[in-house]
């Protein structure tokens, strides 16, 4: 055969010959990816290892933590036993049955809440002003038997604190601090009078007094999702819904605001 004639068949080998040395380095190039994710994989699983101890030993330390701030709590640290010290004495074994203990709350300030807001009825349009309630000017004999048998003052500070319960910088702190633990019940409570809802749907006070006071206890005391951050949420609720103004733009039914 002549030169011409062999230059197809030449060709035909050399583009084989390319294509073989092609795969062979794809080959190569495969191989060399494969040890690649090997190493990542094993690089990823002595970082998860190390995460883990990382945590362990932050459990650790946190145990020995709650051991020296609460010497004589359990070891589990939502449900202590019965020395659980008295900041958190709601979180007793009773709390595994899902049976919160009623919590001990200023009665003073229950019903200064009750009296300032006696005359509140419900309207999607807008809520009743409360009645300012002076302490030291209330005349109302009943009241006036009430707080000067009351062994402290705690009372006025409450209400000093719930009088701006309409404004957004509202001082959920100060008020868990005179409440003695007990902002997320002085907060639900003043809003049940506040909106009239005890009037508009006939709430039995002992039967709301109790809902309050569980619902509270029911809190763990977490760090941040506490029931101190719940009373923080349910007053922003609250200013959004009226002092913000959401009221003027959608009609909120006193169901809707009962279960808000």
């Amino acid at each position: 055969a002549s030169p011409a004639e062999d230059e197809p068949f030449r060709t035909k080998e050399q583009t084989a010959a390319a294509l073989k040395a092609k795969q062979a380095v794809a080959h190569i190039d495969y191989e060399a990816m494969g040890s690649e994710v090997d190493q990542l994989r094993e690089e990823s699983v002595a970082a998860l290892a190390r995460c883990k101890a990382a945590k362990d030993k932050c459990d650790q330390v946190h145990a020995q933590f709650r051991r020296i701030r609460y010497p004589k709590s359990s070891n589990d640290y939502l449900y202590g036993d019965r020395d659980w010290p008295q900041r958190y004495p709601l979180h007793t074994p009773y709390c595994q049955g899902r049976t919160p203990i009623p919590m001990s709350h200023n009665k003073a300030a229950i019903e200064l809440i009750k009296y300032a807001h006696r005359d509140a009825t419900y309207s999607p349009k807008g809520l009743t002003p409360p009645r300012l309630v002076v302490v030291a000017n209330l005349k109302d004999p009943n009241m006036r038997q009430l707080l000067d048998a009351t062994p402290d003052d705690s009372h006025e500070d409450i209400m000093k604190v719930l009088q701006k319960i309409d404004d957004w910088d509202f001082d959920v702190f100060g008020l868990q601090d005179h409440a003695k633990g007990g902002s997320l019940f002085m907060v639900s409570l003043c809003l049940f009078y506040k909106y009239g809802l005890v009037q508009h749907f006939n709430i039995d006070t002992e039967v709301l007094l109790n809902w309050c006071s569980a619902i509270e206890s029911g809190y763990h005391p977490n760090p941040y999702h506490n029931s101190t951050h719940a009373a923080d949420v349910t007053q922003i609720l609250h200013y959004i819904l009226f002092p913000g103004g959401m009221h003027n733009m959608i009609n909120i039914s006193p169901e809707d605001a009962l279960a808000s």
